[in-house]
């Protein structure tokens, strides 16, 4: 068979086990890379791929230079490949095993200050108020920048006082209504959503791209780092001191693993309890 035959389908196949668009092109790429990595007879015959050949195959990754992280991005998707094919009955079991994957540890992003946090609003409000209430919904909920930016009007609602969101179309399928944890910013956030007019319009009309080129623009007017992904940390390790469980930070945050959700919230560090999200 050439190689895309045996590439036909595979995307399909992990729609159905709930992954997003973006991750089943990373995963379809990578199973391409692989194919084209291995010799024609191999191609032709992937039963005969075993545990050797991925040995040889990680080997080459490390001898072009690749860092750990992609060498283990590019097994992942090897692994789900032979999954695939041990569903469509082609192979009998996966040749991926534990030593081919290596865990690496990397430490977490640093929160943000409580000052960093005050030179960032300042930047965010000198933006119009849409963008303005993207930041600030991020920084109340700690949802992604994907999830920010599909957030629709009728995704909104008050409830004892309190602004929740609900998140759809997330990754790993961790859709979830959640609260504003800051009630200040949710104010401003109601303020801007009063503006609007029809529900099924995206909230903020703001691409999770577009919002990602305004948190660079703010990098380069403070005096450190700021991107959206550290505002999801920030608010998980201040949900941690606040005392919240990491239960409750897994499900604000949508996790799929709480081992994810202790990385994030540094959860194996001595923590103070204070009495607001924050100062």
């Amino acid at each position: 068979m050439a190689r895309w035959e045996f590439l036909a389908g595979f995307g399909r196949y992990l729609s159905e086990q709930g992954y997003k668009d973006n991750s089943i092109k990373t995963y379809d790429h990578n199973a391409e890379l692989f194919l084209r990595w291995l010799p024609v007879r191999l191609r032709e015959q992937p039963i005969l791929v075993d545990a050797l050949v991925l040995d040889q195959y990680v080997s080459d990754l490390h001898d072009m230079g690749f860092e750990q992280t992609t060498i283990n991005t590019r097994v992942n998707a090897v692994s789900h490949y032979f999954e695939w094919l041990a569903d469509r009955g082609l192979v009998n079991a996966s040749p991926v095993l534990k030593r081919h994957h290596t865990a690496v540890y990397l430490d977490p992003p640093a929160s943000f200050s409580d000052d960093e946090i005050k030179d960032a609003l300042r930047e965010i409000g000198r933006f119009q108020n849409n963008i303005e209430a993207a930041f600030l919904t991020m920084f109340a909920t700690g949802i992604r920048v994907s999830e920010c930016a599909s957030l629709r009007l009728k995704d909104f609602h008050q409830r004892d006082g309190i602004l929740w969101a609900y998140i759809h179309n997330s990754k790993y399928n961790s859709d979830r209504t959640i609260p504003f944890l800051q009630e200040e910013y949710s104010h401003i956030v109601k303020k801007y959503l009063d503006g609007l007019v029809l529900s099924d319009e995206k909230a903020f009309r703001l691409t999770a791209r577009t919002i990602q080129k305004y948190a660079q623009i703010i990098s380069e007017e403070v005096a450190f780092h700021f991107y959206c992904h550290r505002i999801r940390h920030t608010v998980a390790e201040t949900m941690h001191k606040r005392g919240y469980s990491l239960e409750q930070i897994q499900g604000q945050l949508g996790h799929i693993n709480i081992r994810v959700t202790s990385y994030y919230a540094k959860a194996g560090r001595e923590v103070s309890y204070e009495g607001d999200i924050y100062k």
